[in-house]
Order: C-alpha cells, then sequence, then structure tokens
C-alpha cells in the first residue's frame, strides 16, 4: 500500500513536467501584471518652504537680502508607485537655498531632497530658485525723545520727562534707516497728578511723524523707561516795586508787562504761596531813568528757588516804563556855529566866545539826541560900528526843545 502512494506522489511531480513549468511562469507573470495594473506610478506637485544657509556670506560683506515678495516656497514634482505616494506629503522634502552659490545678486538655486528613501521616488529635474533683493546694511545712533500722551490733571503741568536709555542703535537696511526722522517714546499722563514712571516702546517715525515698520531693521532696545515729572501749577499777574527819584520835571506814568501774567510751577505748597511776582531793583531805579523806556525782563531771578516758569512758557517780559514831562540839560554850542547876519558892508564880526553854554528843555525823547556841535544860532549886527556888543542869539532848534536867552560878545571891526 505505502509503495502504491509513492509512486503517484512521484507521477505527480514528474508527469508532464514541461507543462507544468509552463503553467508556473504563466502564473508569475499574471502576479506581475496584476500587481502593476493595481500599483501604477504617479506623478504629483508639491510644495515645500525653503531654507536658506550661509546667510553670513552677504552680513560679513555689510549687505542684507530680502526674499521678492516674500515668497519663499518652491513648487516641484514628484513621480512614485501609487502606493508610496500615498503616504507622501509637503513635510516629507527639504529644500535648501546655499547664498554661497547666489547668482547675479537676484536668485539662488534650490536642491531638494526626500527624508525617505530616495529610491522609491523621482524629483523633477528642473532647476529651482527662489528670488532676493540684496541691498546694502546701515547702523545709525539715534536720540530717543520722550513725548506724552493725554491731559495732565487740572492745576498739573507736566514739568520734565526723561528716559533711562538716552540712545538707541538701529541696524538694518541703509534705505530704510534713511527715511527715520526720529525715534520716540510715548508716555501716557492722563489725569496724573504726581510723578508716573512706566515701560514706553519705541516708534521710529519718518519726516511726516507716521511710524515706520520695523520689518528688517535690528535695535539694541525695543522699549525704555520713562519718567515724567509733574508738577502743580497757575498763572500769577507780574507787579512791580520802584526805587529812586525822577528828575524835576518828568512823571511815572506807569509800567506795563507783556505778557501780563505768567504761568509757574513748583510744589503745591510753594505755588500757592504765590500771588504775584515783583519785579524792583536797578531795573526800576528812577535815579537811572530819564525817558520812556521799553526792556526785556528774564523774570526768572524773581522767583523763588523751589518755582519755576511752566515747561512751554518764555521766561522773558517785555517791561515799558512810561515816562511824561519836560526835563533839563546842558550842551556846548562851538562860537564858530554862530553866524552873524547884516553886518553893514566893510565890516568884520567875530564871536569872542569859543564855547557858549546852552541850557536846553524838552521831552527827554527830543533831548536824548541833541548834541552841541550840531547846533546852530545867528546873531543881527544891523546898524552896528566899531566895537564889541552883547547881542541875542536865535538858536535853530528842534521843535519841542526850548532854551533861555543867550548873548554873545560879538566884536566888529571896520
Amino acid at each position: 500500500m505505502n509503495q502504491q502512494i509513492k509512486l503517484r506522489l512521484k507521477r505527480i511531480f514528474t508527469d508532464y513536467i514541461g507543462l507544468k513549468i509552463l503553467a508556473l511562469l504563466g502564473s508569475v507573470f499574471l502576479w506581475l501584471l496584476v500587481v502593476n495594473v493595481d500599483d501604477p506610478n504617479q506623478t504629483k506637485t508639491f510644495t515645500v518652504a525653503v531654507s536658506v544657509t550661509n546667510e553670513d556670506v552677504l552680513e560679513e560683506a555689510g549687505k542684507y537680502y530680502t526674499i521678492v515678495d516674500g515668497n519663499n516656497t518652491v513648487n516641484f514634482k514628484v513621480t512614485a508607485k501609487r502606493s508610496v505616494m500615498e503616504k507622501i506629503s509637503d513635510n516629507d522634502f527639504v529644500a535648501v537655498a546655499d547664498m554661497n552659490y547666489m547668482e547675479e545678486d537676484s536668485r539662488i538655486p534650490v536642491s531638494v531632497s526626500y527624508r525617505g528613501n530616495s529610491n522609491n521616488v523621482t524629483i523633477s529635474a528642473k532647476k529651482l530658485y527662489i528670488y532676493i533683493e540684496v541691498g546694502t546694511q546701515a547702523s545709525k545712533t539715534f536720540d530717543i525723545q520722550v513725548e506724552t500722551t493725554g491731559d495732565v490733571a487740572a492745576g498739573y503741568v507736566v514739568a520734565q520727562t526723561v528716559a533711562d536709555d538716552e540712545v538707541v542703535v538701529v541696524n538694518g537696511p541703509s534705505e530704510v534707516i534713511s527715511t527715520i526722522s526720529k525715534v520716540v517714546a510715548y508716555i501716557d499722563v492722563a489725569d496724573a497728578s504726581a510723578d508716573i514712571s512706566k515701560n514706553c516702546s519705541l516708534h521710529l517715525l519718518d519726516a511726516y511723524g507716521k511710524d515706520i515698520d520695523y520689518g528688517g531693521l535690528v535695535m539694541d532696545k525695543t522699549a525704555v523707561r520713562c519718567t515724567a515729572s509733574i508738577l502743580a501749577c497757575k498763572s500769577v499777574p507780574i507787579s512791580f516795586k520802584t526805587t529812586g527819584v525822577l528828575s524835576n520835571g518828568l512823571t511815572l506814568e506807569g509800567v506795563t508787562f507783556n505778557p501780563q501774567t505768567i504761568e509757574i510751577m513748583g510744589e503745591s505748597s510753594a505755588v500757592n504761596d504765590i500771588s504775584s511776582i515783583e519785579i524792583s531793583g536797578n531795573v526800576l531805579n528812577l535815579n537811572n531813568i530819564t525817558e520812556t523806556t521799553v526792556q526785556t525782563v528774564d523774570i526768572t531771578s524773581y522767583l523763588p528757588s523751589n518755582v519755576k516758569i511752566s515747561a512751554g512758557s518764555s521766561s522773558q517780559v517785555q517791561m515799558t516804563i512810561k515816562i511824561s514831562g519836560e526835563t533839563n540839560a546842558v550842551i556846548g554850542v562851538p562860537g564858530e556855529n554862530i553866524k552873524v547876519l547884516n553886518l553893514p558892508e566893510g565890516y568884520t564880526a567875530e564871536i569872542l566866545e569859543s564855547t557858549v553854554s546852552l541850557s536846553v528843555r524838552g521831552e527827554p525823547s527830543a533831548l536824548k539826541n541833541i548834541a552841541g556841535n550840531s547846533v546852530t544860532g545867528t546873531v543881527d549886527a544891523s546898524g552896528l560900528t566899531d566895537g564889541t556888543y552883547e547881542l541875542d542869539v536865535k538858536w535853530n532848534l528842534d521843535a519841542g526843545i526850548t532854551t533861555d536867552a543867550v548873548k554873545v560878545r560879538v566884536s566888529v571891526k571896520s
């Protein structure tokens, strides 16, 4: 029985051997055909962000770059079996642009690699680039200006604003830095009645006062600690006190000021004690004043040490001291300035005084510019013969100036 089973098994494997081999090959071919029909090659487009390497190549040359339109991605085609493609995503690829291979300062070649088994995928051989713009880097130091926003409480004023850092260094594209007009830190003082200290962000402003975008710029600080000193304030009138006495004939009509009031600031206790600011001393010494006088006075010296002029107000006050009435002055007129008139024919005349003392009277403004050597006069020699005479002088004086009668000695010879 066992022998018969062995014979049957032998025939199964040895009878019609050629047909059996052919059948095996056919089945293998059919299997391969089915596999390829069910898992064909596919091509798909992927989009990946590009990483730029070796950026220090530009930095060391004092330059910078920006990606045109901010587009730092590339699109490329990938071919792979469907079974493989179904498992691939954008994250399976790495795109790198090496700055060492930059072309014409305008583009950088991009290489794309697959994170998995590269034998299973084929990446398109098309050259890929990211496009850039190259510019010059610059560095500039700016003073930090502190400005306030909002209004302090009624009866108070901002006396001073300071920042704990005075300057900021800005690095970046030269064409952007050149548009920076000033750097400002704003501190809000709305309703404040005491000193305020806050961290305040820095604002880059152009010539029109508009904010400049920080993009592409590097600052050594973006905020500073700012302090606003808040003091009490009020407006007070200006008063005056004279010393000395005016010359005879003159009257003090009054003293006026422009402006008539001044705003002061300080601690509440100090400000509340002041009802007016009095100007006195040498500027109002009437012994030295002979006419209406206008002068500018710095009012700071008339304030207590713990009180100041409010920020934004001027310490300069125009003072007018109005004087009326007439005053006297004595001038010396050269004798040669007096002309002899109506001298009889054949006679000569000589003024014997070399200088004539002349007392003049008038408004101080009229006497201010009168000088003896510019004053002239005449005497009348009608009917005179040989001899020495005392004759009245008729003076040529400006309107508003008078003088007493004055005689001079005149020698007449034939």
